[in-house]
């Protein structure tokens, strides 16, 4: 009866060494996943902070187009103003 146990204990030991290089493969995989999502997600905040900089910069340059386009009205009026004065 002694072998049949150690027969069963060994299956038993086996089974168990098994499911822990199982678990041990997984965790790895899990950690690679991490990883790769990690980077990925810093990959994107930096894309996201180049575009708010892109924004930031058309939005400067628009304003400043406004303020050129409502300066020459501006002055075209006071000339056409000019021009009524004087006639």
């Amino acid at each position: 009866m002694s072998w049949y146990t150690k027969i069963i204990g060994k299956v038993v030991e086996e089974v168990h060494r098994s499911k822990i290089d199982q678990l041990n493969k997984r965790i790895d995989e899990l950690v690679s996943d991490h990883k790769v999502m990690n980077k990925t997600i810093s990959d994107n905040e930096h894309k996201i902070e180049k575009l708010e900089e892109k924004l930031y910069h058309s939005t400067m340059t628009s304003a400043k187009m406004e303020a050129t386009l409502k300066t020459v009205l501006l002055l075209r009026e006071a000339e056409e103003t000019k021009l009524k004065k004087n006639e």
